[in-house]
C-alpha cells in the first residue's frame, strides 16, 4: 500500500471514529449512565477472535483488527495473552503489547465493511447475553469480542460479541449479531456455522 494511500486511510478512518465516539455517547448513556463518562471507541484492538483449549494439551490463537482495519494473527507464543470474558477491564498497555507481538498480515478490512462493523458497536455494547448452555465437550472456547474506552484513562473494556465452544453464549442485540456475521464474512473468511454454536 503506498504512503499516500496510507495516509488517507488514516485521515478517513479517524474522522470517522470522532463521529462515532460521538454517538457512542449518547446511544450507550440510558444504559450505561455511569460509565459512559469520556467513553471513546478508540481501543488498539478494536476486534478480536481468540480460541482458548485445555483440554488436550494447551491451545490459543485467533485474529485482532486494529484502528486501521489491518488484520494481525496470534498462537500460543504471544504475550501478554487476553484470556478474557465480558466486561472485563484491560488496559491500553496490555492492548497495545498483545497487538504488537501478534503477527502483522497485510490484509486490511475494506473502509467500507469497517465502517459499518464500528456502527455496530454502540447498540452492541447494550447487549445482554444469553446464559451458558453446554453444547461440547473438549473444544474450548472461540470468542468475538469488541472494546470500548471505559471512563476516563487508558482503561478498556471488553463487549462479548460471540462464543461457540463447550460453553456456547451469545449477545442478543440485533446489532451484535450482525456484527459476527460481518466479522466471520470479512475477517474469517467463512460464512458457515461455527461449531458448537448457537442458533
Amino acid at each position: 500500500m503506498k504512503q499516500k494511500d496510507k495516509y488517507m486511510r488514516k485521515i478517513l478512518i479517524y474522522s470517522f471514529f470522532f463521529l462515532a465516539s460521538i454517538i457512542f455517547f449518547l446511544s450507550c448513556e440510558k444504559n450505561y449512565s455511569s460509565l459512559t463518562q469520556d467513553i471513546q471507541i478508540d481501543s488498539p484492538i478494536l476486534f478480536a477472535k481468540i480460541y482458548v483449549n485445555y483440554a488436550w494439551g494447551y491451545q490459543y490463537s485467533g485474529w485482532y483488527v486494529d484502528l486501521e482495519g489491518q488484520i494481525y494473527e496470534f498462537d500460543e507464543d504471544i504475550e501478554p495473552k487476553l484470556d478474557i470474558t465480558h466486561n472485563a477491564t484491560i488496559s491500553e498497555e496490555v492492548l497495545l503489547e498483545s497487538l504488537q507481538s501478534a503477527s502483522k498480515t497485510e490484509v486490511y478490512l475494506d473502509l467500507h465493511v469497517l465502517s459499518e462493523m464500528i456502527k455496530l458497536i454502540n447498540p452492541s455494547c447494550q447487549g445482554k447475553l444469553t446464559d451458558p448452555q453446554n453444547v461440547c465437550m473438549d473444544f474450548g472456547k472461540i470468542s468475538y469480542f469488541t472494546f470500548i474506552r471505559n471512563q476516563k484513562g487508558d482503561i478498556y473494556r471488553s463487549i462479548l460479541v460471540y462464543q461457540a465452544g463447550d460453553w456456547a453464549l451469545k449477545n442478543l442485540q440485533p446489532e451484535a449479531k450482525e456484527l459476527f456475521v460481518l466479522l466471520r464474512k470479512h475477517v474469517d473468511n467463512d460464512t458457515s456455522q461455527l461449531p458448537c454454536s448457537l442458533q
